[in-house]
Order: C-alpha cells, then sequence, then structure tokens
C-alpha cells in the first residue's frame, strides 16, 4: 500500500541520517540522496530567473520569550542549515550554515506531498478521463473530479501520498518534464526509490534550496508557468494555501497565516512559506541533529519578522 512504503521510505531516511550522523555530525539530510536508490530529475535548460537584489535587512529584530534578538542571532545558530527570500523574482536574502551552500541537496519528507499534489493537477489540468482521475481516488482523501472541488484540491496538496500509473508517466518522469523543465528549476534534483522502483510520494524528492523557493514561486503563482499556462487549475494551490489546519510539514504554508510553528513538528525538512498576495517566498531548511527546545519559536519570529520587512 502507497502509506506503507512512505512510511517504511521515511524510516528509513531517518535511520540512515541518523547512523551518519553518530559517525559525522555534520552529514544531514543532504546526504540521503547518497546513500539510497533514486532516479535523477535534471534541470531545466533555461532556468527560471531569480534577479539578486539583497537586502541587509539592519535592525530587523524579534522576540523570543520576552528577550530581543537580532537576524544574526538566528543565522549564525548551529540549527540554521538555509534561509531563503524572494519577492516576485528578487533574491532579498541568501544564507547557508557550514557544510551548506546553493548546491546543496536536501530532502524533503512531508513537503514531497506538496509536489505529489501539483502533479495530481497537472494531470487534472491536461484533461484526464474521468477513469484516470477515479483511479487518483485511492491516493487523495477527497474526491477530486473535473469541478475541482476545493475541499479535495486542498486534501490533495496536503496529503497525497503516491501517483498511480493511470495517471501517467513515472512521477519522477513527470516531475521532471511538468514542473522542473517546465517552470525552469537550475539544478538536478532526485527522488527515492521505493522497493517497486516507484517513487516515494509522500517522501523523498531531494532539490537545492533554491529550487524549493522556485517551487513556492509557483505556488505564488497559484500554477502559473512562465509561458503563461496553467501547470494546474486555477485555484489549485491556493485552496491549500488557505485551508485552516495550518500544519507545517504538509505542504505550502500561507504568510503570515501558517507561521505559527510548535516544538514537536519537523522543522527539519525545507519548508515553504508563501504569500501571494505580495509574492514573497521564505524558503528554509535546518540541521535537525543540532535541534533544540526553543528553535521553533525562534524560527517563527524570524519568519514573520522577515515577512514584515520585505513587504
Amino acid at each position: 500500500m502507497p502509506t506503507r512504503q512512505v512510511l517504511l521510505a521515511g524510516l528509513a531516511v531517518v535511520a540512515l541520517t541518523r547512523a551518519a550522523w553518530a559517525e559525522e555530525p555534520s552529514i544531514g539530510f543532504d546526504q540521503v540522496d547518497h546513500l539510497l536508490p533514486h532516479q535523477v530529475i535534471t534541470r531545466a535548460p533555461q532556468p527560471f530567473t531569480l534577479t539578486d537584489e539583497h537586502q541587509h535587512f539592519h535592525g530587523l529584530a524579534y522576540t523570543v520569550g520576552g528577550k530581543t534578538y537580532a537576524l544574526d542571532d538566528f543565522l549564525l545558530r548551529p540549527e540554521t542549515g538555509g534561509l531563503l527570500v524572494i519577492k516576485g523574482q528578487g533574491i532579498l536574502l541568501e544564507h547557508y550554515g557550514p557544510g551548506q551552500d546553493r548546491q546543496s541537496r536536501l530532502t524533503s519528507l512531508s513537503m514531497t506531498r506538496a509536489v505529489t499534489g501539483l502533479l495530481i493537477g497537472s494531470t487534472v489540468q491536461s484533461g484526464a478521463s474521468e477513469s484516470s482521475l477515479h483511479a487518483l481516488d485511492d491516493y487523495v482523501p477527497t474526491r477530486v473530479s473535473t469541478n475541482h472541488d476545493t475541499a479535495g484540491v486542498a486534501g490533495a496538496m496536503r496529503t497525497g501520498s503516491e501517483l498511480p500509473a493511470a495517471a501517467g508517466n513515472h512521477p519522477a518522469t513527470m516531475l521532471q518534464e511538468r514542473v522542473w523543465h517546465a517552470f525552469g528549476m537550475e539544478s538536478d534534483a532526485t527522488w527515492l526509490l521505493d522497493g517497486s522502483e516507484g517513487t516515494t510520494g509522500g517522501c523523498c524528492v531531494s532539490a537545492t534550496l533554491r529550487d524549493y523557493a522556485r517551487l513556492g514561486v509557483l505556488a505564488a503563482r497559484d500554477g502559473q508557468l512562465p509561458d503563461g499556462s496553467r501547470l494546474v487549475p486555477e485555484g489549485w494551490i491556493s485552496a491549500s494555501l488557505h485551508s485552516s489546519d495550518g500544519q507545517i510539514g504538509k505542504g505550502f504554508l500561507s504568510l503570515p497565516g501558517h507561521a505559527t510553528l510548535h516544538e514537536h513538528q519537523e522543522i527539519a525538512n525545507p519548508q515553504i512559506f508563501v504569500d501571494p498576495d505580495t509574492g514573497i517566498v521564505i524558503a528554509f531548511h535546518a540541521n535537525p541533529q543540532s535541534g533544540t527546545s526553543d528553535y521553533a519559536e525562534h524560527l517563527q519570529g524570524v519568519i514573520l519578522a522577515l515577512h514584515d520587512a520585505s513587504r
């Protein structure tokens, strides 16, 4: 069953990375596709342009527990792996912690569900037959038919686990053709394979922080590709962004509504915060082996402060 395959893949990722940490603490989720079978998703011939519009954010501050901290306090914490702020197509801030750079690939666990949701949406947008859409019912918690009901759309974006063969090509091939090449990702990505050579749809896409941020830009554009065509039906992504559960790690997260984080949530995975109204996208990942009990509070404070300062 898809859920079991995803669970096993996630457990394998966590087990292998923890074993690696025991030997070398600097190893993290950027090493997963060196350890497990995967399919490569090749970079686009023409990358989607991101321009250098860096801001220094002098004076940016946030408060945790009644104490005020500066942006540098957050960036210098050992937990902080990478932080990227984009407005429109301009990069306002790009930071990587020790051992990371713009070429580092980071493995997403739950964020991969949003990627799977994009592929399901692209299947709907392409005019898939009703029989093909019925084949998705086991993979989407609420029925998504040709009327694109918002409850089903939100469910697909947040919890889609694996694409069946009826939906089209191999999911990694679909991701390469429909998203990576069509939108213009600048670096190769990978997608872990399960035991049957299929992809683990709810887990384990590895990509650079810049390309995760490009996914956020795509979400801010509600699925509109650079050539003006649509990857997914209108409203497909916004239905997820405006859902009420606010759970981190389940897909694209709206700003400021989903910036409330909790200590028990998985902040080590790449997270993509999106504000479609302003075009602000904040992509982030942490070093999971370094986490401390108050880190989620610091991340929440920084995300909201950066959002406010970038508007």
